[in-house]
């Protein structure tokens, strides 16, 4: 199963993408997401978080999704897909707390939508394969329509093959067609473009014209620049968590290399238009402040 991989990614990016994964770097950045360290950030966080009572609120928004609704207002757009809803998951770090398998279900199991997209960071440890599997299955059950997946900076080759097997399909710098009423889009999906860098931007959408609707699945909005040069019409990315644990009115205490403009929510840049999805998840510790979690349905409409 990881020939095929490598062939799709191709030699250059397949090793590049082994090479950090065996790496001592690697190994020790894992033992640090099982295991965080008394020093490190995120256990400070962890200790000032019990020490003020934070815990006990942050701990409930977390396990508290909103359903967001979005819609793009897309020129253009042929009128077979003048309505179409994709159900968007991501940064589910799913093994870092078990109940949120569950949490998951409940929230999706009556949406209505066209296309299911998961944007990276299924697990959470790179270790963490099998667990991660075992808990996203009741996930993939309760998902009634087609679902492709990106990798994010937490996912592992492993994972990925497992996955496939197990029938969630990647994209990995490829593109897939959509049909919806005799009319065809294009869903293209991006390697991880923050951690392993073996994202493609290009490859993804070769072979298709700029003037064909193009939704690419990147797991970060760092890409936003590079998708607006090749032409993509959409790009849907998580990463941020939306800060996770934020100030009051949502202020990201820490953002990463994000652009503001671009750490949640909708946004654009030129022509390409985007959105950052706040994730279902955590990461380090099962807790949201000011900025819960969200299930998110895209609706795309024709601009008159």
């Amino acid at each position: 199963m990881y020939e095929t991989l490598s062939k799709r990614l191709g030699k250059k990016l397949w090793e590049q993408r082994q090479s950090i994964e065996s790496s001592k770097k690697h190994l020790e950045k894992n033992r640090i997401l099982v295991a965080p360290p008394p020093v490190h950030p995120y256990s400070i966080i962890k200790y000032i978080l019990r020490a003020t009572g934070l815990i006990y609120p942050a701990r409930r928004q977390f396990r508290a999704p909103i359903l967001e609704h979005n819609s793009f207002q897309i020129p253009g757009l042929p009128a077979q897909l003048n309505g179409f809803t994709i159900l968007h998951l991501t940064d589910l770090h799913i093994e870092l707390e078990h109940t949120l398998s569950a949490i998951i279900v409940k929230g999706i199991k009556d949406l209505a939508y066209d296309l299911c997209v998961i944007t990276g960071d299924i697990q959470h440890a790179y270790n963490a394969a099998d667990k991660a599997i075992n808990l996203l299955k009741p996930i993939l059950m309760a998902i009634n329509r087609p679902v492709y997946a990106v990798p994010g900076n937490h996912d592992s080759t492993e994972l990925i093959a497992k996955l496939e097997v197990e029938g969630l399909p990647f994209l990995l710098n490829e593109h897939i067609p959509i049909n919806h009423k005799g009319m065809n889009f294009h869903l293209c999906g991006i390697d991880d473009p923050i951690y392993f860098r073996t994202h493609d931007v290009k490859k993804a959408r070769q072979g298709l014209s700029s003037k064909e609707t193009t939704l690419l699945l990147s797991h970060a909005a760092t890409t936003a620049e590079e998708a607006n040069a090749a032409d993509y019409t959409l790009q849907l990315s998580g990463h941020t968590h939306g800060g996770q644990l934020c100030l009051p009115w949502g202020i990201p205490i820490l953002k990463g290399a994000t652009p503001r403009q671009r750490v949640k929510g909708t946004w654009n840049h030129q022509r390409l238009l985007g959105y950052t999805s706040r994730g279902i998840g955590a990461s380090h510790i099962p807790a949201r402040l000011f900025c819960p979690p969200e299930i998110t349905l895209h609706t795309l409409l024709k601009k008159s």
